[in-house]
């Protein structure tokens, strides 16, 4: 918050304005560029056949739960031993069978997933909601269309930068 008010340069008084903003803007990258922006508690669901699964909103550090629900509709952990954590994808171990357990096709993971210190972790995505942050704030009181869809230069640049180009 301290970086943000001294990025805006406005008197304290203006905190919550500002602080409202930062959230908007937190909100709409973490959205835009599907990461999470600060380490906290996720929870994602899918249905099997899996042999792997991507996990949403990383960078994972880690796997808290891996549930999945049977015939009877009861929550059932999976144990960290049938699955390995590489970067943000989920594996099976090559000696575990998941197609019996997760016949009701349920599965629910909860990770710990984000940045621990995005100024070094993710530079371009903090400059990005810093840029957006201000946008929002300054122009808090435009209410024309034009003026709510415009984005300032250079947001989507910084938050496209370390994505990879897929050619299919």
């Amino acid at each position: 918050m301290a970086l943000l008010l001294q990025h805006l340069k406005d008197p304290e008084e203006e905190e919550l304005v500002i602080s409202a903003a930062r959230s908007g803007a937190l909100a709409w990258i973490e959205k835009r560029a599907k990461k999470s922006l600060s380490r906290r508690p996720w929870l994602a669901k899918c249905t099997p056949p899996i042999d792997r699964l991507e996990l949403p909103n990383g960078p994972v550090a880690s796997v808290t739960t891996f549930r999945y629900y049977d015939q009877a509709n009861v929550g059932q952990v999976w144990p960290a031993s049938s699955y390995r954590l590489s970067g943000d994808e989920i594996t099976r171990n090559s000696s575990t069978s998941w197609g019996t357990a997760f016949s009701r096709m349920a599965i629910e993971i909860e990770y710990i997933a984000g940045y621990q210190d995005l100024g070094l972790e993710a530079p371009a995505l903090q400059s990005a909601a810093l840029l957006l942050a201000g946008h929002l704030y300054r122009n808090r009181e435009q209410n024309t269309s034009i003026a709510l869809a415009s984005m300032p230069f250079g947001v989507e640049m910084l938050i496209d930068a370390d994505r990879i180009p897929v050619i299919a």
